[in-house]
């Protein structure tokens, strides 16, 4: 029997190491959510290059991943772990990223990479690594990890250009948007993927990486009309109203964005693959300005009538309004593999409307007419001071509550705000978490060392 040295004593400790990598929302993040056709013109109008993305090319530049140890070792650093404190020329970044593309990419993207590097050429321009993949040193995680390839080249072209602030004039880049001017919309600067331990500095996603400048949007809108439910008017209407909104055919919107803190907190592997988050989305901020045109229907009591008619009243006015979306406070997360699964980004929060003011002008534009009285076409209704504001104020809650319901596609939320909220890399309901599948999750096994 082996036994130890005379005054030689060894002492165990179990010690064990988890860590994981995920994305909160990157530029994937948002083609994934369906507004890919924002970046084509910021890419462009940003880098001046001439690359030119179709939408085919977004969904091969979201599918193919680009190794950090091969991009490493293509820029000739002896380490991944290097990247977080190595600047580098632009132009050989992308040589770099050229080579470090795995076998099988679409010749287009391999295009597309060197089209950058000669719009690089003659600049003295520098990328910062670890700003770049949002990577310090000492994470613990990123050997082994992968970055889609849109996240390399929107970010890259964002620090290339020195500027976060974006001037441009998108035309019928969406559907039922005829004209789309923005200004001023800071862009995220690279892709905020995280790597490693659990409740540490390298696994939170910090208000200096995700706030965003405020905006100004100027949107002409097509034709189209949108029916919905209000409730009564007091004094008036007991029973709700059917209200028609008309799409507005002009609006101007100034779009404030709060930043976004996420934390990876716990990993479990006992049963299925978990990871645990804590996040504090930040809330928006709109202000609109818009002439709003609705036509309100129901059968009332007029103050001015001793009997019900059934009456139409017709608003139209200029408005300008203050709204707040999304909640504040901490909320917990927890994406499960599975049932959900890796590289998949799921929403972390259900956003809120609330009308915070409405201004509007003195004397309303209101005008109404009985549609039906005793079987025959009535004529025109004189309504009072009072009822004219109350049927004003109705009719601009109800036209204001329709284009930002979150719930409806057609609303002008959904049509406008939120895709070019997507371009800045936040959404309305908050942001998007991917738990990443390369490296794979660790979770900590207590084993003796020593």
């Amino acid at each position: 029997m082996a036994t130890e040295p005379r005054g030689v004593r060894r002492t165990a400790v179990a010690g064990a190491t988890s860590s994981a990598c995920y994305t909160v929302g990157s530029y994937a993040a948002m083609v994934q959510s369906g507004n890919s056709a924002l970046l084509n013109p910021i890419l462009r109008r940003i880098g001046q290059s001439n690359a030119t993305l179709t939408a085919a090319d977004y969904t091969g530049l979201v599918s193919t991943r680009v190794n950090l140890d091969t991009l490493a070792a293509n820029l000739g650093l002896g380490s991944v772990n290097q990247l977080a404190t190595t600047t580098v020329q632009a132009k050989d970044f992308y040589v770099a990223l050229v080579n470090a593309l795995p076998a099988g990419t679409n010749p287009t993207h391999v295009a597309i990479l060197n089209q950058l590097r000669s719009w690089t050429l003659w600049m003295n321009a520098t990328i910062q690594l670890g700003r770049l993949l949002g990577i310090s040193s000492g994470s613990g995680a990123v050997v082994g990890a992968t970055y889609n390839l849109l996240d390399l080249v929107a970010g890259s072209m964002f620090l290339v250009n020195g500027e976060n602030l974006i001037f441009s004039s998108l035309g019928a880049s969406l559907p039922g948007v005829i004209n789309l001017g923005i200004q001023q919309l800071k862009v995220i600067q690279g892709p905020r993927q995280y790597c490693g331990r659990p409740g540490t500095q390298q696994t939170t996603a910090r208000p200096t990486d995700t706030q965003q400048l405020g905006l100004h949007v100027d949107a002409s809108f097509g034709n189209a009309l949108t029916s919905i439910q209000i409730p009564g008017v007091a004094g008036l209407i007991d029973s709700p109203l059917s209200l028609t909104v008309h799409q507005p055919n002009w609006v101007g919107l100034d779009i404030g964005l709060a930043p976004t803190t996420s934390t990876l907190t716990k990993l479990d592997c006992a049963t299925r693959n978990s990871a645990q988050f804590t996040v504090q989305n930040g809330l928006v901020t709109i202000k609109i300005t818009t002439p709003i045109r609705t036509s309100l229907r129901a059968r009332v009591k007029l103050l001015g009538l001793l009997s019900l008619a059934d009456v139409q009243v017709d608003v139209n006015i200029d408005v300008t309004a203050s709204l707040t979306i999304g909640r504040n406070g901490t909320s917990g997360y927890t994406i499960e593999v599975p049932p959900q699964a890796y590289d998949t980004f799921y929403p972390t929060t259900t956003a809120k409307v609330t009308i915070d003011s409405v201004t509007m002008p003195s004397y309303a534009n209101v005008s109404a007419h009985t549609v039906l009285l005793n079987g025959l076409l009535g004529g025109g209704v004189s309504l009072s001071t009072t009822e004219r504001n109350s049927f004003a104020a109705a009719a601009v809650n109800g036209a204001l509550g329709s284009y930002f319901d979150l719930a409806s596609p057609n609303s002008l939320v959904n049509q406008l705000v939120n895709p070019v909220l997507g371009l800045a890399g936040a959404e309305l309901a908050g942001s998007r978490i991917s738990l990443n599948s390369t490296p794979g999750m660790q979770c900590g096994t207590p084993k003796l060392q020593g």
